[in-house]
């Protein structure tokens, strides 16, 4: 899946790449990211993310934090808040 920046997400194996080089991810940067980008060019829900991430509910500070540790690790901000919902991707 082609996502904004040049950076392409392969769902299969929850692996991003930029340039044909992998990005390291933790592994709640790969289950945000798969879940997101399962449902590219949509929002998605706070509390889906973060049953998806966690299986637990946690305090909207802990998703903010892991969605801004993502952001800045890729230096490119693929992930875009929708204000007062959720969060997206964008594919190209």
């Amino acid at each position: 899946m082609h996502l904004e920046y040049g950076f392409v997400f392969d769902l299969e194996q929850e692996k991003l790449f930029r340039e044909n080089k992998e990005i390291a991810l933790s592994a709640n940067a790969k289950k945000l990211l798969a879940l997101l980008c399962s449902q590219a060019n949509s929002s998605v829900l706070n509390e889906q993310i973060q049953q998806h991430i966690w299986s637990e509910m946690k305090n909207s500070a802990t998703l903010r934090t892991q969605i801004h540790r993502v952001r800045t690790h890729l230096g490119e901000d693929i992930i875009h808040n929708v204000n007062g919902v959720g969060y997206m991707v964008k594919t190209i």
